[in-house]
């Protein structure tokens, strides 16, 4: 080990800026987000080859849909108008929506 440093010579770690830790919580969030609505989606799809689908059924699965979609929207320019703009490391971090 000794001499692997030696020969070596690697970069100590660095942890990650706060700015980092924002985005890799905004991407985990964007994700479960982007996860809940499709299983959302799903239940709704499913719900339609049924007989007589419940309506309360129904209407609260489309108002659970709304909500996750206008949180992502929400959250989406929270993060636009705020500060975190992407330095060149951040880049790849960042979900495509950004």
């Amino acid at each position: 080990m000794a001499l692997y440093g030696q020969l070596n010579r690697p970069k100590p770690y660095q942890l990650p800026s706060d700015k980092m830790l924002e985005v890799s919580q905004l991407r985990t969030f964007l994700k479960q987000l982007k996860k809940q609505q499709g299983s959302i989606a799903n239940q709704l799809h499913a719900l339609e080859f049924h007989v007589s689908p419940l309506a309360y059924v129904v209407e609260s699965l489309g108002k659970s849909l709304a909500f996750c979609q206008s949180q992502e929207v929400e959250l989406l320019q929270r993060a636009n108008s705020s500060q975190l703009r992407p330095d060149r490391q951040m880049v790849r971090y960042l979900p495509a929506q950004l």
